[in-house]
């Protein structure tokens, strides 16, 4: 080979294959780069559904996987069917609506809302309140409904002793306060712890506008 030639060859090898060696190796970072980036994507979700989720319509069929995200208020509450799909519902102050709250209450033993226990009497579980009255001198009923009493309150508005009587009030009528003299000036609680009253409750004084009472039961 001449000595140009051997130049010639020697000059390729230095020169031209480096850049074809460089060029070979930017081809393949683009390549892996492109597979990199095509199994490591990064999700970006913005507004609606990702997509790893299925977005369902409202009352309609449940997609197999669910975003659900806040909740809706509806002065009308929605009426959705079995296996449908429907978004959390609110009052109008934002406060979620948790069962029948937002309705009636259900039949049954369940007690939601206000509580209170009522008692379980022979009488029923409304309550009376017979108010503040005078007792007369003449025996009579003060209610002619079966009553639960729970107490009565005796008050004597005058400078010198005075005698009452309560019975219940039936054709024969029970005594359970027979001539009770209460003190001038003085008053007290008699409590009967739901003691049943058949017929009502009656009672008198011995003297006109001298005694005051109260009656608190239940009916």
């Amino acid at each position: 080979m001449s000595g140009w030639r051997m130049l010639a060859v020697w000059a390729g090898e230095k020169i031209v294959l480096p850049s074809v060696r460089l060029l070979m190796v930017l081809t393949a970072i683009v390549v892996l780069g492109s597979a990199w980036n095509s199994t490591h994507a990064q999700m970006q979700q913005s507004g609606g559904g990702g997509s790893n989720a299925s977005v369902g319509a409202r009352a309609a069929a449940q997609p197999g996987s669910v975003t659900l995200v806040g909740g809706s208020f509806n002065s009308t509450l929605p009426t959705v069917t079995s296996g449908n799909t429907e978004s959390l519902q609110m009052d109008s102050s934002g406060r979620l609506l948790v069962g029948s709250i937002a309705g009636a209450l259900p039949a049954g033993t369940n007690a939601i809302g206000t509580v209170r226990a009522n008692p379980l009497t022979s009488c029923g579980n409304t309550i009376y309140d017979s108010g503040i009255t005078t007792v007369p001198t003449a025996e009579a009923a003060a209610t002619s409904t079966a009553t639960c009493v729970e107490a009565i309150y005796i008050n004597n508005l005058t400078s010198s002793s005075q005698t009452f009587s309560i019975k219940d009030n039936q054709g024969t009528p029970v005594v359970y306060v027979n001539s009770f003299n209460l003190s001038a000036n003085s008053n007290m609680l008699l409590t009967f712890g739901g003691i049943k009253f058949a017929s009502g409750v009656r009672w008198v004084a011995t003297n006109a506008s001298a005694v005051n009472a109260q009656i608190l039961g239940y009916q």
